[in-house]
């Protein structure tokens, strides 16, 4: 197996060492398990430790999907769709558990800190690094029905 040999590179790649990768995929249920990538009526499956691997590798490096082809194998329509899927899945099973008012102290602390750097807003409690890469929208843009949607 070609990431038994060259763990530097998973974890320089995915954030992640190999074994921890393992770890996370099968508490989430993904491993041995088919993520249908696509629209409806032409699914195509992918492994799930794929796909996670895939949104891994996207979250740790946000570029186009295309800078991945070649690493892949896929061509970037495939890869969005293949990790738009995965995120959409996550959410399913496990969007519900997710409790984003447990960060709402820190949103004063994070404000000053940004108001200290700058910042016109007194409020604010996140950035944009201002890239033209695309922000991760579980469901799509405007998908009311999934718990996290940041086109809104």
């Amino acid at each position: 197996h070609y990431w038994i040999n060259h763990e530097h590179e998973f974890l320089n790649r995915h954030r992640l060492r190999r074994s921890d990768f393992l770890y996370v995929a099968e508490t989430l249920g993904l491993l041995g398990r088919d993520i249908a990538c696509g629209k409806k009526g032409h699914h195509q499956y992918f492994p799930g430790e794929f796909c996670l691997m895939l949104v891994l590798r996207r979250l740790a490096a946000p570029c186009y999907f295309h800078h991945f082809s070649d690493e892949f194998c896929l061509p970037s329509a495939t890869l969005c769709q293949i990790f738009h899927s995965t995120i959409d899945w996550i959410m399913f099973h496990f969007g519900k558990s997710l409790d984003f008012s447990q960060w709402a102290d820190y949103f004063p602390a994070f404000a000053t800190v940004f108001t200290e750097y700058g910042s016109l807003f007194n409020n604010l409690a996140g950035i944009i690094d201002g890239h033209w890469i695309s922000i991760c929208r579980p469901g799509g843009l405007g998908n009311r029905g999934m718990q996290l949607d940041q086109s809104e």
